[in-house]
């Protein structure tokens, strides 16, 4: 045999190693990937404050609202349905402190936009309830809490409303919205959206790390995270779906939002998330911020904390943010948004990123084309929930923990503001 068919010979043997390698990482990484837990001291006090269904995370945020009004009387509850063709008793609850004195600003705390995540988002809530609100915050700020802004989704653990619409996408003053280009999206389309029964024991879940990454180098990976999840108005069965049309309680909340909001020139507006980032971390991040004197509040507020300001290659924007939606609200107002998301996966790594978005597909596509098998279904629906609101007593004790320690911090620091632009 000649020495060039020695090398070649050689040279493939090493490619069928590379590639035998890549392909038992990447089965590996797919099918047992944990994120980096740390250790939590458990705290039962803070356990409290977590239910495990809708029903009881709404009768828990009217109860603790209710005890509020029994020590104000000027605290007022009140509730607005969601229509549905398949369900009843779905509501969006609010409880509004409308402050001591006449205060010129106003402090905003929402959960359950992405419905599962509204069991943690109702925890801190009621925490925050229970811990924060006293005569010396009140004399300075009034406080609006708006809990379960999905209650589909919250009921069903599922991130988007009946129509599969992600509600974090539909928010806008202007119906123009639902003509937004987002032409990246088709390019992963196929990868993303499956249209066949979900089977964890085909080659494309086995494997798809590998798919993914093939599939985000050779687009480019910061094209990659901002075309898949900045929303799409076009797949309605799709992941990241904006809708067609606003859903139904846009134009209700939008009403109360200009009702209540009308008197403050300073609006700080806290929007509760779980989801992304480090497990057991809290993350700040809003949308681009355009205001130059909003961002630099917010700079001061958040003095010791990192922001993650979306306008940077490793991030990514959105179109149709209920935070946003509220700012074109109360324009020419001092207004402060901020997401609060706590991490679960570790999805700021390249494998908790990809592992999050095979579950995320995984659950859509079971909940349009159905599963294989039951035990597909039974896995899939376990790691989504797992995924947006982790059965870990550390994982929940550590969100209060460091709901309360950043409260602690911020609180002082925004009733310092001044009112005037």
């Amino acid at each position: 045999m000649s020495r060039i068919w020695k090398r070649i010979l050689i040279i493939l043997g090493a490619a069928t190693i590379i590639v035998i390698i890549g392909l038992a990482y990447s089965y590996y990484v797919m099918n047992y990937y944990n994120p980096d837990l740390f250790e939590v001291a458990i705290d039962q006090q803070a356990l409290t404050y977590y239910h495990d269904d809708y029903s009881e995370s709404r009768e828990a945020f009217i109860s603790q609202s209710r005890e509020l009004q029994g020590s104000y009387d000027s605290v007022i509850i009140f509730k607005t349905p969601v229509e549905s063709s398949t369900d009843t008793g779905l509501y969006i609850d609010y409880c509004f402190f409308p402050g001591i004195d006449d205060p010129d600003r106003l402090l905003i705390l929402s959960s359950g936009i992405h419905g599962i995540e509204g069991f943690a988002g109702s925890a801190v809530q009621i925490m925050f309830m229970e811990e924060f609100l006293d005569k010396g915050l009140l004399k300075n700020t009034a406080v609006l809490f708006i809990h379960g802004l999905n209650p589909y989704g919250f009921k069903h653990f599922r991130r988007f409303t009946e129509n599969n619409v992600d509600l974090n996408r539909n928010w806008d003053t202007d119906k123009s919205l639902f003509a937004t280009p987002n032409p990246g999206y088709f390019r992963f389309t196929n990868m993303i959206n499956p249209s066949k029964k979900v089977n964890l024991d085909n080659a494309g879940n086995r494997f798809f790390f590998l798919k993914a990454i093939i599939k985000m180098i050779t687009n480019n990976i910061e094209f990659a995270r901002q075309s898949i999840l900045q929303g799409q108005y076009e797949y309605q069965d799709g992941l990241y779906f904006g809708g067609m049309d606003f859903e139904p309680q846009v134009h209700t909340v939008r009403t109360i939002l200009e009702d209540i909001c009308e008197p403050y020139q300073v609006i700080f507006h806290i929007d509760l998330h779980t989801g992304y980032g480090q497990w057991g971390t809290l993350h700040f991040f809003p949308n681009p911020v355009k205001d130059p004197l909003a961002k630099q509040n917010l700079e001061k507020i958040f003095t010791e904390h990192e922001i993650d300001w979306g306008d940077e290659e490793k991030f990514y924007t959105i179109t149709g943010g209920f935070p946003t939606f509220v700012g074109k609200l109360n324009q020419g107002k001092l207004f402060l948004p901020m997401t609060f998301e706590y991490g679960t996966m570790d999805s700021h790594t390249t494998f908790g990123s990809i592992k999050s978005l095979q579950i995320i597909i995984n659950e859509n596509q079971g909940h349009h084309h159905g599963y294989v098998r039951d035990r597909d279904s039974t896995i899939i629906i376990e790691q989504f929930i797992n995924m947006y609101y982790p059965q870990s007593e550390a994982w929940q004790t550590r969100v209060i923990q460091t709901s309360r320690e950043a409260f602690n911090t911020l609180l002082p620091r925004y009733y310092e503001l001044s009112a005037k632009r």
